[in-house]
């Protein structure tokens, strides 16, 4: 039978288990309670908004009485003999700054943290690579919420505010943005059975980044743990070894689990730490010390030669090693799926070479563009009629006159309206309000002889395409999340657009009306899929320099 008690030292605030074979739903909150006002930031958000819900859904909630270093730890400490008891199915750990980092490590840092240095942190706060090493341990499935907060300027050598690149472990979601944007995850997706984490990631807020463990199939609470404890242990001993990674773990595995539902897998394993060549291949790539950075330009060069890597986030997955692979047999070189120091060299220069080669290219095609935009501007835009104007701007609706097209139409149509009868306005206006295809078909079924019925044709034709783009649309919005979705990665967007004249308007992290339209043209004038969105390919070919 399973006991709940409360911890001595952080009473009403902690819960942990005296024993017991049944397992909980656990969520460990290191949030604002009995936080100094220091360190408090601006944000509306409060422990008890990720707790209700959380606790709601069934979860048991683990969190200090207060932000010392030492309650924090406790509560920690608490999830972690629980994890060891085999006590916990699904794990939540909701993170709630202030945090410091350095170059390798970041920390959640409590009330006396405010001067920690690079020698002391760990004393002073709570380490998220501890806690990740923690969550992979989880029986089913584990998430990691961190919202940065507030930039403590305080903090000791070696130590920066805010969060560092995360080491992630395997099997574990991690979900980073402001707290109220995080609780709208909470409430909107995470706790739904029916939402994989996938799709959390294309709902989530634009400034929540979703990374780690990201399925199509699967969420926190969709596929939910199977009752067979046998089952469940025999997975349990399968990610240890795959965890552990050697010969020996393997073996182990084969050992306790003759003809076990990953006895495949384990053969395929197997097969490959037999294999010396593969074996001295991973050797040689672990001696390069890759950063994560490094790795997303490796992933970059293989996506501009043509080798998709299936995605551009520094972490070398299933997708990465078949597009090295794939880049090793066409260079004549023994697939293994690893890069040593002299492919890598190799990589490079034919990634630059043909990051020349498309700027090259692209600069003569813009070139030709903008003469025959500017040519066919002058035989029916510049004079000012209306079909003439209409006439351009489908032609060219991110051309270079394209907003002096629109200006000068949008003055035809106010100056229109005076002419026009109350009830034929009021239609209009409805059309414009309501703007989808339904509204402006009936609009030209009723008034079709209207003054307005052009400018209702061109939008209902605008309306259609998109419809009919709808997926590619929706496929580039998602992969923007992933490359570009903070206002860092916009601002590099923003400057390499600006930089090769695409004229994004104001540089400042933030996609706007005109961020869109330099994106389209980039996008058209580059022959990529012309959605308005940064997609991987979008961002591979702006990062290799055209």
């Amino acid at each position: 039978m399973r006991v709940l008690k409360l911890f001595g030292g952080l009473t009403g605030a902690v819960v942990f288990w005296a024993g017991g074979a049944l397992a909980d739903d656990v969520a460990l909150i290191l949030g604002d309670i009995g936080q100094i006002a220091a360190h408090r930031s601006d944000t509306s958000a409060t422990s008890t908004d990720f707790a209700a819900p959380l606790r709601e859904a069934g979860f048991e909630i683990i969190q200090p009485k207060n932000r010392s270093s030492g309650n924090m730890r406790l509560a920690a400490q608490q999830v972690e003999t629980a994890l060891a008891d085999g006590a916990v199915d699904r794990l939540v750990i909701v993170v709630m700054g202030p945090l410091a980092s350095s170059d390798r490590e970041s920390w959640a840092l409590s009330n006396g943290g405010g001067g920690a240095s690079s020698l002391n942190a760990g004393v002073t706060g709570i380490s998220l690579g501890a806690l990740s090493d923690m969550a992979k341990t989880a029986r089913d499935r584990a998430v990691i919420l961190i919202a940065p907060g507030k930039e403590i300027d305080t903090l000791g050598n070696g130590l920066t505010p805010g969060l560092a690149d995360l080491n992630e472990a395997q099997g574990v979601t991690y979900i980073v943005g402001p707290a109220e944007e995080l609780v709208e995850v909470v409430n909107g997706g995470l706790l739904e059975a029916d939402t994989s984490f996938a799709e959390l990631a294309r709902v989530a807020p634009e400034e929540v980044e979703v990374s780690g463990f990201v399925s199509e199939q699967i969420g926190l609470m969709g596929q939910g743990l199977a009752v067979d404890a046998e089952a469940a242990e025999e997975r349990g001993f399968w990610a240890a070894a795959q965890a552990i990674d050697t010969q020996e773990a393997y073996l182990a595995y084969l050992d306790a689990y003759p003809g076990g539902a990953y006895e495949s897998e384990v053969a395929d394993r197997l097969n490959f730490l037999q294999s010396a060549p593969e074996r001295e291949a991973r050797d040689a790539e672990e001696g390069l010390n890759l950063t994560r950075e490094a790795r997303r330009g490796i992933q970059r060069d293989l996506a501009l030669l043509g080798f998709d890597p299936r995605g551009i986030d520094g972490l070398f997955g299933p997708g990465s090693r078949a597009a090295i692979s794939a880049w090793q047999r066409d260079q004549g070189f023994e697939e293994t799926g690893f890069l040593n120091g002299n492919q890598l060299l190799r990589l490079r220069e034919a990634a630059g070479a043909r990051a020349e080669e498309l700027e090259a290219e692209a600069k003569r095609v813009q070139a030709e563009k903008e003469k025959q935009d500017r040519a066919y501007w002058r035989d029916t835009g510049r004079t000012g009629d209306e079909a003439g104007l209409r006439k351009y701007l489908q032609e060219y609706p991110d051309g270079e006159f394209a907003d002096i097209a629109q200006a000068r139409l949008d003055e035809i149509e106010e100056a229109r309206r005076a002419e026009t009868a109350r009830e034929e306005r009021e239609a209009w206006d409805k059309a414009r309000e309501s703007d989808d295809i339904n509204t402006y078909e009936v609009f030209l079924a009723d008034y079709p002889a209207s003054g307005f019925a052009p400018a209702a044709q061109d939008r209902l034709r605008q309306l259609t395409e998109e419809a009919r783009d709808a997926d590619i649309i929706n496929q580039a919005k998602a992969e923007e999340k992933q490359v570009a979705g903070g206002s860092v990665a916009r601002l590099v967007v923003e400057k390499r657009l600006a930089q090769i004249g695409a004229d994004p308007g104001k540089v400042d992290g933030k996609f706007n009306k005109k961020t869109r339209q330099a994106i389209r043209r980039y996008q058209r004038l580059r022959d990529l899929p012309v959605t308005g969105y940064v997609s991987r390919q979008t961002m591979v070919r702006l990062l290799a320099g055209g």
